[in-house]
């Protein structure tokens, strides 16, 4: 139990906090169950590499796998991660419509000479889509761009 530095009087009016107390119940009752979505979920292995070219370099990317949940996309894939870009992927469905992203995790350090893992977790916020179309992108921090490659685009067929 926390000690609160209120007197019971203070707690029930409010007087003496920044705001007032509301008295009620305020539980709530989630139907969703953590299987369900398990269950719902399903995983798309991609397991292509693109080529990307920025200025006189060329970046493989390896596009591992999508997962797709009631709630999110997860998208998995790797590259050498060099200091002033990054790469990300703008995330469509069928009818045109963009995913919003929610993050990117990676295992990418200063100094690491191998392939980063990088997962992308956008809002699945469209129901009924045919296909999902990856389309890949440079962020060029150094020279303050965004490259689209828009003729480099993965189209996973989604099964329902």
């Amino acid at each position: 139990m926390v000690e609160s530095e209120y007197t019971e009087e203070e707690s029930k009016t409010g007087e003496g906090s920044y705001g007032a107390v509301v008295e009620g119940d305020w539980s709530v009752d989630v139907s969703i169950k953590g299987e369900d979505l398990i269950n719902a979920s399903t995983n798309y292995e991609i397991n292509k590499d693109i080529d990307l070219e920025l200025d006189d370099r060329k970046i493989n990317v390896s596009v591992d796998n999508i997962s797709i949940s009631p709630v999110y996309l997860g998208l998995d894939y790797s590259y050498i991660n060099e200091d002033g870009y990054s790469i990300e992927f703008k995330v469509f469905n069928d009818k045109g419509e963009e995913y919003r992203w929610v993050s990117i995790q990676s295992d990418s350090y200063i100094g690491k000479i191998d392939k980063a893992n990088f997962e992308m977790k956008l809002i699945n916020s469209y129901k009924d889509t045919k296909y999902i179309k990856l389309v890949p992108t440079i962020i060029h921090y150094q020279k303050g761009k965004t490259l689209v490659f828009e003729d480099k685009s993965i189209e996973i067929e989604i099964n329902k």
